[in-house]
């Protein structure tokens, strides 16, 4: 990596309000850390039912919400979101990579599909469209 190429992706996220969802505290430390570095403000919940609660109270441009996660899962998560007319972009973060998963999560509402562990280009490649310039 050039140093040009360092220097633009260390801000290529500046100001995208991002909420994560994860259960995995090294995960949130992993994904917040590659958010944060790319100047994205990160906030963190745990389960599916904290995204829900998070966004009646605070607009986000983007989230990424694991698909297993205790209270609620991410499945459930995008439906609640979904019904109730809430169309924040909505990544599904999980370890499994089939085509046939992608799709499932394309078919519930998620906006794409993330496979774990995270790379950050392609990471940084699906979130800069939602930059607000």
């Amino acid at each position: 990596m050039t140093q040009k190429q360092a220097t633009d992706e260390s801000n290529c996220l500046d100001g995208l309000k991002v909420l994560l969802a994860d259960d995995s505290p090294d995960n949130q430390l992993i994904v917040s850390y590659m958010l944060k570095s790319a100047g994205a403000d990160v906030v963190i919940v745990d389960n599916g039912q904290a995204v829900l609660d998070q966004l009646r109270i605070q607009s986000y441009d983007v989230a990424l919400m694991d698909i297993q996660m205790p209270v609620m899962d991410g499945f459930e998560a995008i439906e609640k979101l979904r019904n109730r007319g809430d169309q924040t972009p909505v990544f599904a973060l999980t370890a499994h990579t089939m085509s046939d998963e992608r799709q499932k999560c394309l078919d519930s509402g998620f906006t794409d599909h993330m496979s774990k562990p995270i790379d950050i280009r392609a990471l940084l490649e699906q979130l800069s469209p939602f930059v607000v310039k």
